[in-house]
């Protein structure tokens, strides 16, 4: 808890503005929610008076941005966010495991499982009741001690990705209104749609953990490989999910 109770103020503040890039200094594992839901805000505006032709379309507007909210000048985070998109979209929709290495944190991956659980439960629930387990998971995260920060760190980032797709899918499947609610597949598989989001998340935080060095001295890496995979895998799953044949029209004039 330590690390986190520093970035409260900014966290609270990033949720009533519009996002910009990331900015480390000031990076909060929370924040990796904020930046899913603001990059399907930018993508619902985008699509708003004319959705894209083809899938290919839709790859390439996902890829420019989630690399938009790379820090300035930092051109690793751009190439890993257009690659960590790319490489979910040609992913097509094959299951994914949640491999934890041998020295994760048990109560982390205890975590991890109470929140897949919740999610897989949420089918016809209110969705303030699912966003509030989720939301006590997070909290008890972030009280733990004596723990591997970075392990932490994909913990709260994965619950955080979670909660703001759980509102914002519940949102896009029941508002017809809503931009992107026409470009949905299978409008069977919102839960479905949550748990991809969430397993991607936390999968790339692992990843992150076990093949970046850096994230041992700057854990904000990890963030920066959760938002991209987060976010893609959560269009893949919605727009392209369902074994469906994607064929977008155009909104009425």
């Amino acid at each position: 808890m330590l690390l986190f109770i520093s970035t409260i103020a900014t966290t609270l503040a990033l949720a009533h503005a519009e996002l910009g890039r990331i900015d480390i200094r000031k990076l909060s594992p929370s924040d990796a929610g904020a930046y899913h839901t603001e990059g399907f805000e930018q993508l619902a505006e985008r699509y708003s008076t004319k959705k894209p032709e083809n899938p290919m379309e839709l790859a390439l507007d996902a890829s420019e941005i989630a690399a938009s909210f790379c820090p300035e000048g930092d051109h690793l985070c751009t190439a890993n966010a257009y690659k960590a998109t790319l490489n979910q979209f040609q992913s097509q929709g094959e299951p994914t495991e949640i491999n934890y290495p041998s020295d994760f944190d048990d109560r982390i991956k205890s975590a991890m499982d109470e929140t897949n659980t919740v999610i897989k439960s949420s089918v016809n629930r209110d969705v303030d009741d699912v966003v509030e387990e989720l939301t006590q998971i997070q909290d008890k995260i972030e009280d733990m001690s004596d723990i591997n920060t970075s392990h932490q760190v994909v913990g709260l980032s994965a619950v955080s990705v979670a909660i703001e797709s759980t509102k914002l899918w519940n949102q896009v499947y029941n508002d017809e209104s809503h931009p992107l609610h026409s470009m949905l597949g299978d409008r069977r598989l919102q839960d479905s749609v949550v748990s991809a989001d969430f397993e991607a998340a936390v999968n790339a935080g692992l990843n992150a953990v076990n093949e970046d060095v850096l994230v041992l001295s700057v854990w904000p890496n990890i963030i920066l490989a959760v938002v991209p995979a987060a976010y893609a895998a959560s269009i893949r799953a919605a727009f392209l999910g369902g074994n469906t044949f994607w064929r977008p029209v155009e909104p009425p004039n």
